[in-house]
């Protein structure tokens, strides 16, 4: 990679985590497919391990909304979920791997948009959280099943769940790669040039969280994931 695609990326990263700090799940589902689409080696081991420092920063930020923990049975199921992805990702290239992330995050986002609810349940959060550690593992976002069915209309309570699940599912999945032997030192030197994109995202995301209101969150949120998935459909389509 040259220093001018590690520099974008490090961009990229800034304006994932400041989608993060506003709507609670715009880390992954941003930076994911920018990324991919710059370079397949950034995607998984580099941003997961820095999605685990971010996740930490806005759970911190939103630390009072962890008085109550919902999503304890999605997190259940992405640790299984996380496992399996070790199964999918060597059938996996470049190209495929971009392309069915782009059509997952897409479905999701246009089921959320068209106003079709899931229910919000024990078993749809469980379902939520094991297809979310598969897509963790394979592309460092696990995002999006989760977006289409968790709801809370409290902003730190949402921000602080999800932030609390993909901390979990990116910790999970990172352990999985590096045990399967997937992640070596290359990795860890890409993960050094991302994470300066993190502080500045820190800093940028301040007066974003103060304005954007809770009702603006979760559609915020959707129309984040719905631009990276096309983005990525596309890219794969040409390549």
């Amino acid at each position: 990679m040259t220093t001018t695609e590690l520099i974008i990326a490090a961009l990229i990263v800034a304006v994932a985590v400041v989608a993060q700090a506003g709507t609670g799940s715009g880390f992954g589902i941003v930076s994911s497919p920018l990324l991919l689409i710059i370079s397949p080696h950034l995607v998984p081991g580099p941003l997961l391990l820095v999605s685990v420092v971010v996740m930490l920063f806005v759970g911190w930020q939103n630390r009072r909304g962890l008085r109550h923990v919902d999503l304890k049975l999605a997190i259940a199921g992405c640790l299984p979920g996380a496992v399996a992805g070790l199964w999918v990702l060597p059938l996996l290239n470049g190209k495929w791997t971009g392309m069915i992330v782009g059509g997952l995050v897409v479905a999701s986002v246009l089921t959320g948009l068209t106003g079709f609810r899931i229910p919000q349940n024990r078993l749809s959060l469980f379902i939520a959280g094991l297809i979310g550690g598969v897509l963790g593992t394979v592309a460092s976002t696990s995002g999006p099943p989760l977006v289409v069915v968790y709801r809370s209309e409290d902003p730190d309570r949402y921000r602080a769940n999800l932030s609390l699940f993909f901390l979990v599912s990116s910790v999970v999945s990172l352990l999985a790669l590096a045990g399967a032997g997937s992640f070596a030192t290359q990795d860890l030197l890409l993960t050094s040039w991302l994470l300066p994109g993190v502080a500045l995202g820190a800093l940028a995301s301040r007066p974003v969280v103060k304005r954007i209101s809770a009702a603006a969150i979760r559609p915020a949120a959707l129309s984040l994931c719905l631009i990276a998935g096309v983005s990525l459909l596309i890219k794969g389509a040409l390549a």
